[in-house]
């Protein structure tokens, strides 16, 4: 099943990467302004976990992930694009890092992250669970498409409230209650929200998608990186 919504333009920076899936590096740059970006937050980690299923035996309500990504000048798919995406586990913790709530040190730990490479209709897709909560956020799942070893866009990715509210009645998310942020309230979200993932539900799971594009800006939001010029994402 595929799961469409309407594309959404961010601005493309380059940047050095190393990776098995890309060759060469180039310094850190902003070359295009479009709209919206969003920082790609504390908790980043730039691994090659080339894989659909992130959960490593996570609890929590399963989540199909679909991201698409297009050329916003007319729809059309951009294959072999590189998506990551990193969220928190149903506790609101990040893997990785230590300092998570309530002092956990996840430090080695990968659960919850994961690359994909678009395939010829530009998808990518996830097998996860919905993302926990913690103060001061809304819920949400970070990501970026990279396009080449020095094109990227980073963002995040929200849901839409009627669904967080059903999932954190049920367990694991219940132990912990609602989240204490709404979307239109979250100071990285803004206002207003950014559109929201298309998310439907499948029995006991979800399915969620987001299709993603380049091209000129078509919100006026506050950015992420400061722009120099600007460049349709073009491939």
């Amino acid at each position: 099943m595929t799961i469409r919504a309407a594309p959404v333009s961010f601005p493309m920076t380059t940047t050095r990467r190393t990776t098995t899936l890309r060759s060469t590096t180039t310094i850190r740059r902003s070359i295009a302004r479009s709209i919206p970006s969003k920082p790609r937050g504390p908790f980043y980690l730039d691994l090659d976990l080339v894989r659909r299923d992130v959960t490593e035996g996570k609890a929590g309500t399963a989540l199909v992930l679909t991201v698409t990504v297009v050329r916003a000048s007319d729809c059309s798919p951009i294959k072999d694009a590189a998506v990551d995406i990193w969220h928190c586990d149903a506790g609101g913790l990040y893997s990785g890092y230590p300092g998570q709530l309530g002092g956990v040190d996840t430090t080695g730990e990968t659960f919850l992250r994961g690359t994909q490479i678009t395939d010829d209709a530009g998808i990518a897709r996830f097998d996860s669970i919905y993302p926990g909560w913690y103060p001061g956020r809304t819920t949400h799942i970070h990501f970026k498409v990279h396009l080449s070893s020095n094109l990227e866009a980073t963002s995040q990715m929200y849901f839409p409230e009627d669904v967080t509210t059903a999932v954190y009645g049920t367990a694991p998310y219940d132990a912990r209650g609602q989240k204490d942020t709404a979307n239109t309230a979250d100071g990285i979200a803004g206002d207003p929200p950014p559109p929201l993932l298309n998310v439907s539900k499948d029995g006991s799971s979800y399915q969620a998608g987001l299709t993603v594009g380049g091209g000129r800006p078509f919100l006026n939001k506050r950015e992420a990186i400061s722009p120099t010029r600007e460049k349709p994402l073009t491939r």
